[in-house]
């Protein structure tokens, strides 16, 4: 429950909050109901397959918004096989990317071009972004010695219907290359226990939607390189390469962002190539709140934080 400061130095109009309650509902199909009822105000994640139909009920206004945030299904390299790189280039071209941005996602976001999202860099035209490729997936897993397959476990969090639609594709996809993987929701708590954990040996695989805290994507890249500063700890990515590149391309971002661009393009085709992870979409989120709300401007960087002050009820 957030409640008004009185003294806050902004000062208080009438109209605004003085009250928030959040409700932290992991069902998409609850708070999709809560919306239609008016028992929530304002709630984010709704389901994209029954966006339009929210948008067509009295009292309700829906907001598509393509935030600042990548759906990265994320590896933990000592993990093996996934400390091979043919076994990783293999599940690259296994994910059904455009199945994904089209069923799932209903073309909503984009398709990802490397960790992050695509609007805060300018890859070339021929960037090699990862492609669906199921019979070079074969061979790759027949290279590395891969043949009858493997088991892997995946975690996510839960209350995402889109994360756990978009594993199940891929669950499928896997299973034609004799691969098991084994999907498991976790509540939001215990996924970032383990996804902060760089001893991590009960997942192999972390499913999410990643943001970043700057408008830069040394958010995003700093989580593989070798600094402790990353957030995604498990993935357990180490290259001095495209650690100088990431280190530089911050360094000089604000000053020469040309050059910069030139050294994320650098830092990213490693990645891509190396298959560090698979770089699934600039993921996009739908919210929806009571027409009787104003001011809701939704936040790049971190989308489901709602800046309550500037808003008002009519």
């Amino acid at each position: 429950v957030l409640t008004k400061y009185d003294d806050y130095w902004g000062g208080w109009e009438e109209g605004q909050f003085t009250k928030v309650v959040y409700l932290v509902v992991e069902d998409p199909a609850v708070r999709e109901q809560m919306i239609r009822s008016g028992e929530a105000d304002i709630t984010a994640e709704i389901p994209f397959d029954t966006a339009e139909s929210l948008g067509e009920v009295e009292g309700v206004t829906v907001v598509p918004f393509l935030p600042l945030a990548h759906l990265v299904a994320g590896f933990d390299l000592d993990n093996p096989p996934l400390d091979d790189p043919l076994v990783r280039q293999a599940l690259a071209h296994s994910f059904p990317y455009e199945d994904v941005h089209q069923g799932v996602y209903l073309g909503y976001g984009d398709r990802g071009t490397g960790f992050g999202p695509t609007q805060l860099w300018e890859p070339p035209a021929d960037f090699p972004r990862q492609e669906y490729d199921l019979e070079k997936a074969k061979a790759l897993l027949d290279e590395a010695g891969y043949a009858d397959g493997f088991e892997l476990d995946l975690g996510l969090s839960a209350g995402v219907k889109e994360t756990l639609e978009t594993a199940n594709l891929w669950q499928a996809e896997l299973s034609q290359l004799g691969i098991d993987l084994n999907v498991q929701e976790l509540s939001s708590g215990a996924f970032w226990d383990y996804a902060y954990n760089p001893d991590n040996e009960e997942f192999d695989v972390f499913m999410v939607t990643a943001s970043g805290d700057v408008p830069s994507p040394y958010a995003w890249l700093i989580c593989y390189t070798s600094s402790e500063l990353g957030w995604l700890p498990f993935v357990g990515y180490n290259n001095p390469e495209f650690d100088s590149l990431v280190f530089d391309a911050w360094a000089a971002e604000a000053t020469d962002p040309e050059a910069a661009n030139d050294l994320w393009v650098q830092a990213q085709q490693i990645l891509v190539e190396d298959a560090a992870s698979i770089f699934a979409l600039d993921s996009p989120i739908i919210f929806a709140h009571g027409d009787d709300i104003e001011g809701f401007v939704p936040n790049p960087p971190y989308s489901d934080i709602v800046f309550w002050y500037d808003m008002k009820r009519k």
